[in-house]
């Protein structure tokens, strides 16, 4: 039956009934603040590792994997843009004789707050369609993420950052 729900509940249109049938399923499963618009196929993985401010925005198909990681923490007014991934955690590949996908996984210990996490996205962050932000990955505030971008490392408050690695391209403050 709960799978069930969890179909029913993800695939519906992004109306305004469906909207808020996802921020209640959510709501019951992840720490996260008010007011969030939670578009179709917008899935969270890891759920109890996963701690999310106010309005927080996820375009259809984002997802949130905080599987077998410290966790995500996420700020206020963040929006994650359509097919935006976040992972924070990664495959071992470290012994030859296993094959990677039973090697078990990694991830980053970020201070923040007061407690451990392996990413952190800071307040007013924008992360633009296709992006990937992955373990270690702290995004400072009111920075912008391009489309299609990889960021693996720290990202400056204010920044904008670009490509495969995402480098930081300017400021927003300049």
């Amino acid at each position: 039956m709960a799978a069930w729900l969890q179909c029913a509940v993800l695939a519906w249109p992004d109306t305004a009934l469906g909207n808020r049938l996802r921020a209640i399923y959510w709501k019951r499963r992840v720490r996260m603040g008010a007011d969030p618009l939670l578009l179709r196929g917008s899935i969270m993985y890891g759920e109890p590792l996963i701690t999310a401010g106010e309005h927080l925005i996820m375009g259809q198909n984002a997802i949130l994997d905080a599987s077998s990681s410290a966790g995500i923490w996420i700020g206020d007014n963040v929006a994650l843009a359509r097919d935006v991934f976040v992972r924070a955690a990664q495959h071992r590949f470290d012994d030859l004789e296993t094959p990677v996908w039973k090697s078990g996984h990694d991830c980053a210990r970020l201070q923040y707050a007061g407690a451990e996490y392996s990413i952190v996205i800071e307040d007013g962050v924008t992360v633009s369609r296709g992006a990937m932000v992955l373990t270690g990955s702290r995004i400072g505030k009111g920075a912008v993420i391009g489309a299609g971008s990889v960021v693996s490392g720290p990202v400056p408050d204010y920044a904008i950052v670009m490509g495969n690695p995402g480098r930081v391209v300017r400021s927003r403050k300049t």
